[in-house]
């Protein structure tokens, strides 16, 4: 478990990560695009033309949630109860409404990333 100074002190593609990870996204190093490209965070089970290596198979780039105000929606929109979160964005933003309502992505992982772990 990330503290609230060890997330805030991470890039946007490790916050993107960690939220990938909570929602589904697996690592697979082997998975590639149809032309040979990696592309290591996926979402279904992988089928390697001469191997298979039982994890994923490559659906799409991963969502890099800490640019992303729509993927941040989603992830909202799926909260069993968002009183953690509110609370965890609160926080973040120093306690102003007004700074809440237009937080952008990159606070809005942070305080999801806090959100899910303490629900784990």
């Amino acid at each position: 478990m990330k503290t609230l100074q060890e997330l805030e002190n991470l890039g946007d593609n490790e916050l993107s990560q960690i939220l990938a990870s909570m929602n589904g996204w697996e690592f697979c190093i082997r998975a590639r695009t149809k032309h040979g490209k990696p592309l290591p965070w996926t979402m279904e089970h992988c089928r390697h033309p001469s191997y298979t290596c039982g994890r994923w198979r490559p659906m799409g780039r991963m969502v890099k949630y800490a640019q992303d105000l729509n993927a941040c929606h989603e992830v909202e929109m799926r909260l069993a109860n968002d009183c953690d979160y509110i609370s965890y964005l609160r926080t973040i933003t120093k306690g102003e409404a007004i700074d809440m309502i237009f937080a952008p992505a990159r606070l809005r992982t942070i305080a999801l990333i806090l959100t899910l772990q303490a629900t784990d």
